[in-house]
């Protein structure tokens, strides 16, 4: 792969997020139609939401993979894939990842019921009935996602934007996970996806591992559904019956460490006046990319909301 490249540009970035959008927007809607007019395994809600789910994913990946074979980029050197990670820094995942669902219940909570109360009705959840729904729930609502949608939006997007002599640019934090919060095109599913966007993409920043990305973001999605089948939604009542001390212990966590992953992060690219033009022309390269895929997101979420 000597004739490949491996990094990642912002057109780059661009041209799959806008084809993963676009393209999960164009087979949801093929499926729905397929759907309706069918009886049997599909017309079964827990089935749709498997087949949608799984779908949705492999449209994402296989965006980010197509693209990469046709424009020759080294994937998993580009996003970091053969980074690997300490051992004291998967522990600090874990515990880290933990601390943000409990910062984030009582916010989601909140928010849940402020959208009920403006009229909104709240969307079905992963219907988990036996341990083999669970099993599947585990495989299509927290591994493929960790590693579909972090090899977009970390690998590419949080990647690209990244400006060069820094270890951590905030500015590609926010813009990365706001993209990534709209993505989900659900008021109820943006302020929790932009947040823990957030705290996944200065991670993935300070390490440059996508590994880092997927850790955090399957417990994140793990923890939920593991959490909601044995305890039956007496581990979020719990929080939320005591969400100000929770939140204040959840924090203590966080902050410091985050602080301690950047610490120990290093500046991988200096920003020469070279590299810095090349990256401005990049950037009007990929604007029209990154607009249509964010107009579009935003539509969808606005239409939720007016029904």
């Amino acid at each position: 792969m000597n004739n490949f490249k491996n990094k990642i540009s912002i057109k780059d970035s661009g041209v799959v997020f806008a084809l993963s959008v676009f393209g999960t927007a164009v087979v949801s809607l093929f499926l729905s139609f397929i759907i309706a007019g069918i009886d049997g395994f599909l017309s079964d809600q827990k089935a749709l939401q498997w087949v949608s789910g799984l779908v949705a994913q492999l449209i994402i990946i296989g965006c980010a993979v197509g693209y990469s074979i046709y424009s020759k980029i080294n994937l998993p050197t580009a996003v970091g894939a053969k980074n690997s990670l300490k051992l004291w820094q998967v522990a600090l995942l874990l515990v880290l990842a933990f601390a943000v669902l409990c910062f984030m219940l009582p916010v989601q909570t909140f928010i849940s019921n402020l959208l009920i109360k403006a009229g909104l009705s709240s969307p079905p959840g992963i219907i988990v009935d036996t341990t083999g729904d669970l099993v599947l729930a585990l495989v299509i609502a927290a591994v493929l996602p960790s590693v579909c949608e972090e090899t977009l939006y970390r690998g590419f997007l949080c990647n690209s934007f990244a400006k060069p002599g820094k270890k951590v640019d905030f500015s590609a934090v926010l813009v990365s996970s706001a993209l990534f919060a709209l993505m989900h095109m659900s008021p109820w599913q943006t302020i929790h996806p932009f947040v823990l966007g957030c705290i996944i993409a200065i991670v993935y920043l300070a390490t440059r591992s996508i590994w880092a990305a997927v850790i955090l973001h399957f417990t994140n999605n793990a923890l939920v559904l593991l959490l909601g089948y044995f305890l039956k939604g007496s581990f979020e009542a719990f929080v939320v019956a005591n969400w100000w001390w929770i939140m204040i212990i959840a924090l203590a966590i966080i902050v410091p460490t985050l602080w301690l992953f950047v610490k120990k992060g290093h500046i991988t690219q200096d920003a020469t006046d070279e590299v810095m033009a090349l990256r401005a022309v990049d950037r009007n390269k990929s604007l029209s990319f990154f607009t249509a895929g964010g107009v579009f997101c935003l539509f969808m979420w606005v239409f939720v909301i007016i029904g």
